[in-house]
């Protein structure tokens, strides 16, 4: 050791190696390499569900606030329209279950008992608060009005400044058939407003999501060019509450079974920045995948697929003892790009604590030898 410390250069030594090691630090973890030489990258994209909460804050103001302070790096939420055209995130068209609307408003019910925001002004929406409808959510005493599409933006961009970094929006349009036969145009309100607030472009955080393929194409071909903007649009595909509304009352199943086809996937890709599925369709109640060769065509293809997957209010699987078990099955058992969950906290701090570790296990060591 003083043979080193007496050296003239010793000082020069310290410091490059000192410098190499900052400079690996510093490396994306997609650029360290396996042990049979491929680059991997980590890296996998967690986006909240249903605006980062559930019950009585889901798709709130409120919980977009707790999810923007966490690792996620996506936030989903859901948007449908009032009668006097206005945008409001609110999981579904039908206020009734979630919203005290049937104690307010008992003469906006429709025949079949439902209470469609398409029914309401924002005045009247504005009086409405979110109630609690599953165990997950924290004190019952907690409430939460339903917010603006307008307001949810202008929050999600302050809140970027608040917090030093892009906070990426993943908005869903719900139902845009049925609000078009209800002279809406969902998907214009929705691209008029993404463009104000400066969502025009594909590095801007945002994934514009639907079921409804018919809709993603008009986007894509018609309002997207008239704009003159780009953004990512990604293709639901699910296997419950997917509904079109070719008629007013009943609504109708969407018909998706032409997607898993050779030629459903290309027709995707045209369109389509990327696929996310039920996880249902991802894989059986033992964990067997399902639809490989459909998603072995999307890839093909250079689509990314993201999966929608488990409740946290919901029990695990039979095949995952804890959530950092689940999050390995989806994430590398069936290598999915990332995955839309309500346990989106836990996912991010596991993979996390992955990354690290892998960024321990690449670090090169570089021995020191004694100098002539």
């Amino acid at each position: 050791m003083n043979h080193y410390r007496q050296s003239p250069h010793y000082g020069i030594i310290l410091a490059s190696l000192l410098l190499s090691m900052a400079l690996l630090l510093m490396l994306p973890i997609s650029t360290f390499a396996t042990d049979d030489g491929n680059d991997v990258d980590l890296k996998k994209t967690i986006i909240a569900a249903r605006g980062g909460a559930r019950g009585a804050l889901a798709n709130s103001l409120p919980a977009l606030v707790l999810a923007a302070g966490t690792e996620v790096e996506y936030i989903s939420f859901d948007i449908v329209a009032t009668r006097d055209h206005q945008l409001i995130v609110h999981h579904t068209l039908d206020l009734g279950p979630s919203t005290d609307v049937a104690e307010k408003f008992p003469e906006h019910a429709r025949d079949d008992g439902r209470f469609l925001s398409t029914d309401f002004t924002l005045d009247e929406i504005r009086l409405l608060r979110k109630k609690d409808t599953s165990d997950f959510s924290a004190p019952t005493n907690i409430s939460a009005g339903i917010a603006t599409f307008a307001e949810y933006l202008a929050l999600a961009k302050y809140l970027e400044k608040h917090f030093s970094k892009q906070i990426g929006l993943a908005p869903n349009l719900i139902h845009p058939g049925y609000h078009r036969n209800e002279g809406i145009d969902i998907s214009s309100l929705c691209l008029n407003l993404l463009n104000k607030f400066g969502y025009n472009k594909v590095n801007t955080g945002l994934l514009l999501q639907s079921m409804d393929a018919d809709e993603l194409q008009r986007i894509s071909k018609e309002l997207l060019p008239r704009l003159n903007f780009t953004i990512p649009l990604i293709q639901q595909i699910g296997s419950q509450s997917a509904t079109t509304e070719t008629d007013k009352e009943p609504l109708q199943d969407y018909d998706q079974a032409w997607m898993f086809t050779r030629l459903g996937a290309r027709m995707i890709s045209s369109y389509g920045s990327g696929i996310i599925m039920d996880s249902s369709l991802l894989h059986d109640p033992t964990g067997a995948p399902l639809n490989t060769e459909f998603l072995d065509d999307i890839r093909a293809l250079a689509i990314p697929v993201y999966g929608y997957v488990h409740d946290i209010t919901e029990p695990l699987p039979t095949f995952a003892e804890d959530l950092a078990a689940l999050y390995d099955f989806y994430l590398t058992t069936l290598n999915l790009d990332g995955v839309s969950t309500s346990a989106y906290k836990e996912f991010s701090l596991h993979q996390k604590q992955k990354e690290e570790a892998n960024r321990r296990h690449k670090l090169p060591i570089f021995p020191l030898k004694p100098l002539p």
